[in-house]
């Protein structure tokens, strides 16, 4: 008898370890639910915010999208920056768009990561950012047998086109980053090209800062985006 019991007893705790370690399994199961969760939303949007702000257009009620009408493949690219264009850490705003021909195929809106001193260290950074994603583009299109070099990218600020062809470091650059000054190399190997372009045909401008109507259709419709209202 007191063995049938001390044996109940040992199959009673067994159970029980083994119903401790099913609910630790299913506390770890549904915290790494919720984690995921948790996850996925906040990537989520992530994401919304930078469809918003990047990807599509947006102005009141009116939706944006690209013409995806025929055209070549000559990749030009347009670069803005916006100095100082927050008003709570004074950090500056680049601004930039990649096209195929008359295809719109990639831009960008996003804050700098640190504070600019001056609007052609601000345009010099954002030039920066902007060749690293032509090369990925150019990199892509190798796949298709297409060889590009020197792609214009149009910038509306002379001394930041000089600084990126001056293969010198001067004291009043030295203080900029140095993933920034990559740009220097492709330009001497001629990857890319800088060119000056006026402000007031500058596509980039759009992605910088607010507009108003006026302009803000002109650089739409001169991006080739289509008002999916109409």
């Amino acid at each position: 008898m007191i063995i049938k019991m001390i044996f109940g007893l040992k199959e009673g705790i067994s159970n029980l370890k083994g119903i401790r370690s099913s609910f630790r399994d299913h506390e770890a199961e549904v915290l790494r639910r919720e984690t995921l969760k948790t996850t996925l939303i906040f990537l989520f949007w992530q994401v919304l915010e930078s469809s918003v702000k990047g990807l599509c257009l947006l102005r009141g009620a009116r939706i944006f999208k690209a013409n995806t009408k025929d055209s070549g493949f000559d990749l030009t690219v347009f670069l803005d920056s916006d100095f100082a264009g927050c008003k709570i850490d004074r950090k500056s705003t680049t601004g930039g768009c990649q096209l195929l021909g008359d295809k719109l195929v990639s831009l960008t809106s996003k804050k700098q990561n640190s504070v600019s001193t001056s609007t052609a260290e601000a345009e010099y950074v954002a030039a920066g950012s902007c060749c690293a994603q032509v090369l990925w583009i150019r990199n892509q299109l190798l796949d298709y047998g297409f060889q590009l070099s020197k792609i214009p990218i149009y910038c509306d600020n002379t001394s930041a086109i000089a600084i990126a062809n001056n293969p010198v470091l001067h004291s009043k650059t030295k203080h900029i980053e140095i993933r920034y000054h990559f740009i220097r190399d492709h330009v001497m190997n001629g990857d890319v090209d800088l060119h000056f372009v006026p402000t007031e045909y500058q596509l980039a401008d759009l992605f910088t800062k607010p507009l108003d109507e006026k302009r803000f259709n002109q650089l739409t419709s001169e991006l080739g985006m289509l008002n999916l209202d109409v």
